[in-house]
């Protein structure tokens, strides 16, 4: 069952379908319905988990069948997809977060959780009180900042953004996390203000 904007009902994205201590992958239940690179995203009934989006894919369910153009003769992408239903059978959208933290009895830790994700864990965007409660401690850098998922400057300044719209008052918070950036990258102004410059755009 789906809700007025096509997702499903519950707010729920997908489920893991393979995950470790540093990161886990969502497999969506719509096909090109992923959140933006940045996003905080949570799973886990007992232990939540909290994790920031660092890639997107979507790709051929089955290897052996790679993707090929259909379009040749049409005039809109829109029209591949509607003389292709076929395509949301055979395709399927997956993203990567980054562990960042979790939380037992609602007290958030920025650190990594004891276990993983469960496979088939239900996957979920945080809220704006749920963002504002966890980026309320910018020690969530770290994490980000040493990952190998995406680009790791990017997802930092991708989040930064996305944290700052949900605090009072986003350019605070903006400069308090420039400020940790540069006690953790010491003698790396530009790489900083590269970070910053793409959490203000």
């Amino acid at each position: 069952m789906n809700g007025p904007d096509n997702r499903p009902v519950g707010g729920r994205l997908g489920e893991v379908v393979r995950s470790s201590s540093t990161e886990f992958v969502t497999q969506c239940y719509e096909l090109n319905r992923s959140p933006s690179m940045g996003s905080l995203v949570t799973c886990g009934e007992v232990s939540q988990i909290f994790g920031v989006v660092g890639e997107v894919a979507t790709e051929s369910l089955d290897t052996t069948r790679p993707l090929v153009p259909k379009g040749r003769d049409l005039d809109t992408e829109a029209e591949v997809y509607s003389a292709n239903p076929q395509l949301s059978r055979l395709l399927t959208t997956r993203f990567t977060s980054i562990t960042v933290g979790h939380a037992e009895a609602g007290s958030i830790s920025w650190r990594l959780a004891p276990n993983p994700p469960r496979p088939l864990s239900f996957v979920r965007e945080c809220t704006d009180e749920e963002l504002r409660a966890f980026s309320a401690s910018v020690s969530f850098l770290p994490g980000l900042l040493s990952s190998r998922v995406g680009s790791p400057d990017q997802v930092t300044g991708a989040f930064i953004r996305h944290a700052a719209s949900a605090h009072p008052d986003p350019e605070e918070f903006v400069v308090r996390a420039g400020r940790e950036l540069a006690g953790r990258l010491p003698g790396q102004l530009r790489r900083v203000a590269a970070i910053i410059g793409m959490a203000t755009r």
